[in-house]
């Protein structure tokens, strides 16, 4: 029998152990016993150590293939250390109630990873900034993801985007509804050149080949999830665009004009400290690099 690690949404901060006769892949959806009812987990691996209590068995696996893939769970784990919460707890929030509920999924595999890279775009006019995400979004020959703190800005954007690109590639992320969630994520999944356009809950959205993430008004607190436990969206889209390769692009309105692709140092000391397109410069930085977490630098501001 082969031990199997179970990501369960609820108060436990690791995985649970069950085991198994079949190689269950990591990503892939399993029924186990709970208390006295069963539970829907996902898989998370195999462990090989020694358990001191007899387990329990694993009663169904719903997925011969993972549904979510390798970077989607990075990102997730990241985001679960950064805001000292439980990776369950996380995929709870991010995924539709079908997905727990055991319905059919369609596959999510792990596509070639090109290398990371991260843009500013900083204008206060945001028609102007909307103009360079246009820019960047009909150059992508794979998936973009285009990110906003509001839901309007997030339809206005996606009108914009209406005739410059194919109809059955442009997908506007609904707002809410485990069915039409559902219905946008095997959208999403169906072709390699997706262009998902949405509000912060669009940050969980499947790409099956990413090459483009887009945070627009990074500085918004929209960005911070309105249930517990609360985390950063922005900072999960950052940590997916870190795991599965691409280019991140952060924009905003501020005084610092222009996109760029470096984050250059301050020429001198000002009077009132940094900018803040510094300041986000800076978390960049130090998030690229893994050094820390968007949480460790601002807390207070994700």
């Amino acid at each position: 029998m082969l031990q199997l690690q179970v990501l369960i949404p609820g108060p436990w901060w690791h995985e649970l152990t069950y085991q198994t006769d079949r190689d269950v892949p990591p990503g892939a959806r399993v029924l186990v016993p709970m208390g006295q009812g069963v539970r829907v987990g996902l898989a998370a691996g195999r462990t090989q150590s020694a358990a001191s209590i007899p387990l329990k068995n694993v009663l169904r696996v719903f997925d011969a293939q993972p549904v979510l893939n390798r970077p989607y769970l990075q990102a997730v784990r990241e985001i679960a250390r950064a805001f000292l919460c439980s990776p369950s707890e996380i995929l709870r929030l991010l995924m539709p109630a079908s997905f727990w509920r055991g319905e059919p999924f369609v596959p999510y595999g792990e596509s070639e990873k090109i290398p990371f890279s991260f843009e500013f775009c900083y204008r206060y006019d945001a028609e102007e900034r909307w103009r360079l995400y246009r820019e960047k979004i009909l150059a992508c020959r794979r998936g973009a993801l285009a990110l906003f703190p509001e839901r309007e800005q997030a339809q206005r954007f996606y009108k914009s985007l209406v005739g410059a690109i194919p109809k059955d590639r442009l997908i506007l992320w609904p707002a809410s509804g485990a069915q039409a969630a559902t219905k946008s994520w095997r959208r999403a999944l169906s072709r390699d050149d997706a262009v998902i356009v949405g509000g912060p809950g669009a940050a969980a959205a499947p790409l099956a080949a990413p090459e483009l993430f887009v945070v627009d008004e990074e500085a918004n607190p929209s960005w911070r999830s309105k249930k517990r436990p609360p985390f950063s969206l922005k900072s999960f889209a950052a940590a997916r665009a870190r795991a599965s390769g691409g280019c991140l692009v952060v924009g905003g309105g501020s005084r610092r004009r222009g996109c760029s692709k470096t984050s250059a140092r301050p020429s001198g000391k000002r009077r009132r400290g940094l900018s803040r397109a510094s300041l986000t410069s800076t978390a960049l930085r130090f998030f690229r690099s893994g050094e820390c977490s968007f949480r460790c630098l601002f807390p207070t501001c994700l």
